[in-house]
């Protein structure tokens, strides 16, 4: 492998921020990989492997990850760019800025995991799946005044309670959220943040409850600790292999105590949408 890329130049982007949200780079992109990869044009996920010259031409796409298909892509590709070599062009800065926090937001860890995991499924349900919460200023400020903002409660159900144990989530749609019910009260120096939901789509469905513990300072969120029970049904777009019938998905949030834990939220590449909530 190593040997092989040294005819390449090796980039690596993520596919689900550049495929959503709007920038000159994944414009390029999404122009560049259409050519190759017929499913992107339908709507589909354009993740994958690709080789592409930077004028636009695409040589090769391969969304298998075996040595054997992935070394055999590479040189394909290669047999045809040296074949039909692209035009020189000179590179452009595209422009592109990663998705970053609001200022002054309090960033909450998200771990989930199927647990137990039924027997006879597929290993991918063993799986431990990590992103990121969002909860912005005057959301803390207002959870310190003992109101769970509607943007925060949507933000949860939609973005946070899904299953991602397998890969990609579908995330839920507004008229996927069936039922929620959260509360919030100063008990002692901190706040007990509870809530209960239910989201159902065709043969998807998840249901639970949210129990928490956190600080607030100012509009600040300075610590967070939870816990989420939630039954879940079915398997998703790109996470097909979900255990047959319910099982159980567990959730745990903890503040995230450095700069180096903001990556953003996966839901987050759809901007406002994401924060809030509708």
């Amino acid at each position: 492998m190593i040997s092989a890329l040294r005819d390449f130049v090796p980039v690596a982007g993520n596919t689900h921020d550049l495929q959503n949200r709007q920038s000159e780079l994944g414009k390029w992109y999404m122009s560049t990989v259409a050519k190759i990869n017929a499913r992107v044009d339908t709507g589909h996920t354009s993740q994958g492997f690709y080789v592409v010259a930077a004028d636009g031409t695409a040589f090769g796409f391969n969304n298998n990850r075996s040595i054997e298909r992935v070394l055999g892509f590479m040189a394909d590709g290669l047999k045809k760019f040296k074949a039909s070599p692209p035009t020189e062009v000179p590179i452009e800065v595209l422009s592109y800025a990663p998705v970053g926090p609001p200022a002054g937001a309090s960033i909450v860890r998200v771990y989930s995991r199927i647990l137990p995991v039924p027997e006879g499924c597929a290993e991918s349900n063993e799986n431990l799946q990590r992103d990121h919460l969002w909860i912005l200023p005057d959301e803390a400020k207002s959870l310190a005044s003992g109101e769970v903002p509607e943007s925060l409660q949507m933000r949860l159900c939609r973005f946070t309670f899904v299953d991602a144990v397998r890969g990609e989530p579908d995330f839920w749609q507004t008229g996927h959220v069936k039922e929620k019910s959260f509360t919030v009260k100063r008990v002692g120096s901190g706040h007990v943040l509870t809530g209960s939901f239910s989201m159902a789509s065709g043969k998807q469905s998840l249901i639970g409850a949210l129990e928490s513990e956190l600080t607030i300072v100012g509009n600040k969120v300075t610590a967070f600790k939870g816990f989420a029970s939630t039954t879940a049904r079915g398997s998703g777009t790109y996470t097909q292999g979900a255990p047959e019938g319910e099982f159980a998905l567990k959730f745990a949030f903890v503040l995230a105590p450095r700069a180096i834990d903001t990556v953003a939220p996966q839901a987050a590449m759809y901007g406002r949408e994401y924060l809030t909530g509708r």
